[in-house]
């Protein structure tokens, strides 16, 4: 009987756990623009626990995460550093934070919780385009994928004109040479990244040359420098 009841405990707080998970849809989904136009969480300010891949790490080590199924909403940052040398790109993660909006960008601040589930889960970006990206909140955060036959030069960065609009990919600055390049008809024909939301317009960020696909050159397992050196 001892043995029943403790199963019965173990089912308990089982159910418990998964009763206090947020999804990153819920958080994330939005009808009402607020007053600056930037469709801000109503869950911004309170305290959620939820589980995604890691889609993505910047540089300063915050990073983002979005559920296995890539689809609107699915994607948000994790607005805080202090675990980059616990999270490694498409792994699993349960994160408890505080939900908060930076710069009109909605995202997890004050993790106080992060653990590894599993650690390879690499997400399949949505394809979309320009103009949905561009008018369409659903994606901020979100892992997706851009036809880039159309490549453009302005003041040392990358935009995308795919006839339904245009685009900025930011990269970081030490691959101007390599944009630049890329300016001058590199046969580039889709490109994959996290779209962010700073400066008052979403943008789209790859994360390694990986998310460069080309006609003509392999270069789907290529890192950073790797590609730089194609187009030298």
């Amino acid at each position: 009987m001892k043995f029943y009841k403790l199963i019965f405990a173990c089912f308990i707080v089982f159910c418990s756990s998964l009763s206090s998970m947020n999804k990153i849809s819920d958080i994330q989904y939005c009808v009402d623009s607020g007053f600056d136009g930037t469709y801000p969480s109503s869950f911004s300010g309170k305290n959620v626990t939820v589980s995604g891949i890691v889609s993505k790490i910047n540089e300063n080590g915050s990073f983002y995460i979005q559920e296995k199924q890539s689809r609107p909403w699915s994607g948000i940052l994790c607005a805080d550093n202090r675990f980059s040398n616990k999270i490694k790109l498409n792994s699993e993660i349960k994160v408890t934070g505080t939900v908060s909006e930076i710069f009109g960008e909605t995202c997890i601040k004050k993790i106080r919780d992060l653990s590894v589930i599993s650690a390879y889960n690499e997400p399949v970006p949505i394809e979309i385009t320009v103009n949905e990206m561009n008018t369409n909140e659903a994606y901020e955060g979100v892992f997706v994928s851009i036809n880039a036959d159309n490549t453009i030069i302005r003041n040392n960065c990358l935009y995308v004109d795919d006839g339904t609009g245009k685009c900025m990919v930011e990269l970081p600055q030490s691959y101007i040479n390599f944009i630049k390049k890329l300016g001058r008809g590199a046969d580039i024909s889709k490109i994959s990244g996290v779209i962010v939301y700073n400066c008052g317009e979403f943008k789209l960020q790859p994360r390694s040359g990986k998310d460069f696909v080309s006609d003509s050159r392999n270069i789907n397992n290529t890192s950073w420098g790797r590609v730089k050196s194609l187009y030298k």
